[in-house]
């Protein structure tokens, strides 16, 4: 199983980055196949790649999208039916990852 973690100081206190490492050091067993961190300010956000499925073998988290930041351990069911409805391009199917999909 991935892991998601983050910090957001509500105050708007600037997010120290050692403490977001510290997080993903500890959690680290949870995500063999990847890790990333968003940080900006007071807010902070980190992921732990596990892959099981085909499309996860494209995904980097956090991922940044339009000025949107998502980090998510997600499995969209009905990818084929959402893919239509958003007017995803069918070379693009193959590739495009849950939280791409999510942002």
């Amino acid at each position: 199983m991935s892991a998601i973690f983050g910090i957001l100081h509500t105050a708007g206190a600037p997010i120290e980055r050692a403490s977001l490492e510290s997080m993903l050091q500890n959690l680290a067993h949870r995500g063999p196949d990847g890790s990333g961190i968003y940080h900006r300010g007071a807010i902070g956000l980190g992921h732990l790649l596990l892959r099981v499925t085909p499309e996860s073998q494209y995904e980097q988290s956090p991922c940044r999208i339009e000025g949107l930041v998502v980090t998510a351990q997600a499995r969209l069911d009905e990818r084929e039916v959402l893919m239509d409805k958003l007017r995803i391009p069918p070379e693009r199917r193959q590739r495009i990852t849950d939280p791409e999909m999510i942002g």
